[in-house]
C-alpha cells in the first residue's frame, strides 16, 4: 500500500469519527436517522467527489443504525466501487505496539 493509500485509509477512519462528533446529540434523546443521514452525506460527499475520501461509513446510536453508506472506489484501477461489506486493510490500527517498559524500583 502506497503512502497516498495509507493517508486516505487514515482519513477515512478520521472522517467517520469526526462526522459522529460533528452531529449534535442529546444524552436523553434519540437521533433522527433521516437528519443524521442528510448531514453525514452532505459532509462526506464533497470529500469523495474530489478524491479525498473513499470508504464505508456506519453511524449508530446504541444498537440502532442511523446511517451507512459506501463512498468511492475499492479498486480504482478496475473501477470497482466500495460496498457496505468491503474489507479494508488498516495497517496503522492493526500494528502491534511494543511492550511498555516497566519502571524498576
Amino acid at each position: 500500500m502506497n503512502t497516498v493509500a495509507c493517508f486516505r485509509a487514515g482519513l477515512g477512519a478520521f472522517a467517520a469519527f469526526f462526522c459522529v462528533a460533528a452531529i449534535p446529540c442529546t444524552a436523553q434523546g434519540n437521533l433522527d436517522p433521516a437528519v443524521v443521514s442528510a448531514q453525514a452525506d452532505a459532509w462526506l460527499k464533497p470529500y469523495q467527489e474530489v478524491g479525498d475520501f473513499s470508504g464505508v461509513v456506519l453511524l449508530a446510536q446504541g444498537d440502532k443504525i442511523l446511517f451507512q453508506k459506501a463512498y468511492g472506489l475499492a479498486d480504482p484501477q478496475v473501477g470497482l466501487p466500495n460496498r457496505l461489506d468491503t474489507r479494508f486493510e488498516l495497517p496503522l490500527l492493526a500494528r502491534r505496539l511494543p511492550p511498555r517498559p516497566s519502571k524498576s524500583s
